[in-house]
């Protein structure tokens, strides 16, 4: 009898074993499928992230060039505001009004036409054949011709 029991007792020790055995296989497999599932997400984060990051470094690039263009455009624009505050300085208008009324008015309107036209073209209109295709200084709209004559170069 005493053979028995501890026949008993063995088989009982290696059927917990087993059931414990399976139980951990089981288990570590589920962890597994989880572990594979959270890499599989985190692998497609990843990738979103990138594409984020590649996203904004172009977005920096753009708004990088827009700033330089913008710096060039306001420093030609305190430079033509030079030149004209030069020019306006050399001249006294007030006498010049008064002595040659016809000129100032016909330079005064020619002037308005052409920051009126400058306005036109920021606006959306399309520029003229004449615009495009001014060279001399005698051609080009003096007010803005990096604006009105992009192919004239002083």
């Amino acid at each position: 009898m005493g053979r028995l029991y501890g026949l008993l007792i063995l088989a009982g020790s290696f059927a917990t074993v087993g059931w414990l055995a399976y139980a951990y296989y089981t288990n570590t497999q589920e962890t597994i499928k989880d572990l594979t599932v959270d890499n599989v997400r985190l692998e497609q984060a990843l990738e979103s992230s990138e594409r984020t990051l590649d996203e904004m470094e172009t977005n920096y690039s753009k708004l990088e060039e827009t700033f330089e263009q913008t710096e060039s455009d306001f420093q030609d624009s305190r430079n033509r505001v030079r030149n004209l505050e030069e020019k306006l300085s050399r001249h006294d208008l007030g006498s010049l009004a008064v002595n040659k009324p016809v000129l100032v008015e016909r330079v005064i309107d020619k002037a308005t036409r052409n920051i009126n036209r400058c306005f036109e073209i920021l606006s959306g209109a399309p520029r003229t054949p004449e615009e495009l295709a001014a060279t001399k200084p005698s051609e080009i709209n003096a007010e803005c011709p990096g604006i009105a004559n992009p192919n004239y170069t002083e």
